[in-house]
């Protein structure tokens, strides 16, 4: 497999951060170049129906943000990756779970956070003409990558559900509204944020080494979005050539789904 620039990072600051977002998806684009792109919302469903999507629900090691799982929104932000991909995003979890718990992360719920899916064109377009971190002829289209926040994860609570831990230097009073949204829209449940001073760095950098590995490896495209801020966040897109049955050699042990929608 071809061996890929290492550490691909990108920072929102930099005046040229879409040429640089070109550059460094370009090896991606050319992955799934023919692969067939969904231009809206029906062709995305009508993929699902025939299991060329596969919903993403989560499980031991990841949880879709609530965007991506809370009922009624699909539609809006469609929860679907390839067979493969999701292969892919189970593996990547699972490693990098491992790698936290092998660097002395003791917590038996820990779950990283996934944040974007596959996307339609027109969402694609829509985000490029809002001036965020998105580029024209995005693999999202194809449904071939996943997002994960790399500066933020999950733990569950019995009474509370998910709760939130983020870094320091993220906008806590932005996630408080958010938090207030999600309890008024389910009835009282949605996520929760974590106290200040809980968050372990070793999580979100278990995470960095194990996709750094798989990109400099081939297995994945890789680019760190936003580094060293509260909003750091991976990219993480499959190479094709990597089979399912691949990527589930590659995870540590099975991990069983489970459905999360109630949290």
């Amino acid at each position: 497999m071809p061996q890929l620039q290492a550490e691909p990072r990108l920072s929102v600051t930099d005046p040229n951060e879409r040429a640089q977002l070109e550059a460094l998806v370009a090896p991606e684009k050319s992955w799934y170049a023919h692969h067939r792109r969904f231009e809206d919302i029906g062709m995305v469903m009508g993929a699902v129906s025939t299991g060329a999507l596969v919903r993403v629900t989560g499980n031991s090691d990841f949880v879709p943000i609530a965007r991506l799982r809370s009922p009624g929104t699909e539609r809006i932000k469609p929860p679907f990756l390839l067979p493969a991909s999701a292969a892919a995003l189970r593996a990547v979890m699972a490693l990098s779970v491992q790698r936290a718990r092998a660097q002395g992360i003791a917590m038996n719920d820990l779950r990283y956070a996934v944040t974007s899916l596959v996307r339609t064109e027109q969402m694609q377009a829509s985000l490029v003409q809002s001036g965020a971190l998105a580029v024209e002829g995005s693999t999202h289209c194809v449904g071939a990558p996943f997002d994960v926040d790399a500066s933020g994860y999950y733990r569950t609570d019995l009474e509370m559900g998910l709760v939130s831990v983020v870094s320091p230097l993220r906008d806590r009073d932005g996630m408080r509204s958010v938090e207030r949204h999600l309890r008024g829209a389910h009835g009282g449940s949605g996520m929760r944020i974590a106290p200040e001073g809980e968050y372990d760095e070793r999580v979100a950098q278990s995470l960095l080494d194990v996709t750094s590995q798989l990109h400099d490896m081939g297995y994945i495209n890789r680019v760190l979005e936003f580094p060293d801020t509260g909003n750091q966040a991976l990219h993480l897109c499959p190479n094709p050539d990597v089979t399912i049955d691949d990527w589930r050699s590659m995870q540590p042990e099975p991990v069983a789904a489970t459905d999360l929608r109630a949290l």
